[in-house]
């Protein structure tokens, strides 16, 4: 015979009632009992007193007894798999969580190209490329030209970093060919903002110190800030 299973509510009642009835038929029981008590009929039967606490004390043990057999019905959070475990578990990571490396596009970094000794032959630099030149391989000064589509330039920088050799120093032209701006570095890195500026498109003239050597290294760009 299986027995339907039932709430943790109902079986904590089952307990506490066959508890009192239990204590309840022992005191019956075991209390003084005057002459001439009272009989007790229950189907049919008479009992004395003292009988009707023994049949109360078997009500309560067998209420007691019914949740030894009587199985406990399973709460919602023990059914939910995503509901938190008393164990401890470790953590994997899922695929989604894992982030690949990021690849440096080919295009990010450019070469100096010669011919550039000139404005007029100032080499075409893209938003967000670095270009890589070298004093010495053709003369010592380099130009290069960048475009701002939407009048953009406020939003941008130019970055200068010293690879190799003396000081580098970087002019900038606008589109008259007016000087709008210049940055120096002989270690490390300098920026210079173009906030505030409206053309449409900069020249950028970098050269070495006077006397410079062949080992003199540079990269530029021009990114948002």
């Amino acid at each position: 015979m299986e027995f339907e299973a039932i709430s943790t509510t109902r079986m904590i009642a089952l307990m506490l009632a066959g508890g009192v009835f239990s204590i309840a038929g022992l005191y019956m029981m075991l209390r003084p009992r005057p002459e001439g008590a009272a009989k007790v009929e229950l189907f049919g039967l008479k009992f004395e007193s003292s009988s009707a606490g023994l049949l109360v004390f078997l009500v309560g043990a067998a209420f007691l007894t019914i949740t030894l057999f009587v199985p406990e019905r399973p709460t919602a959070s023990d059914l939910d798999p995503k509901s938190p475990k008393t164990e401890t578990q470790k953590a994997t990571p899922s695929p989604s969580n894992i982030k690949e490396p990021r690849e440096i596009s080919q295009d990010a970094v450019v070469k100096e190209a010669e011919p550039n000794n000139d404005i007029r032959e100032a080499q075409p630099l893209a938003i967000g490329q670095a270009v890589t030149g070298k004093f010495g391989e053709g003369s010592g000064v380099d130009w290069y030209s960048v475009s701002f589509p939407n009048n953009s330039i406020a939003q941008h920088e130019i970055k200068l970093r010293h690879v190799d050799g003396n000081r580098v120093t970087v002019k900038v032209y606008d589109i008259r060919e007016q000087e709008i701006g210049s940055l120096t570095t002989r270690s490390g890195a300098a920026y210079l903002s173009l906030e505030g500026q409206t053309t449409e498109k900069i020249f950028l003239r970098t050269s070495g110190a006077i006397g410079g050597s062949a080992r003199d290294t540079y990269e530029v760009s021009v990114a948002p800030r």
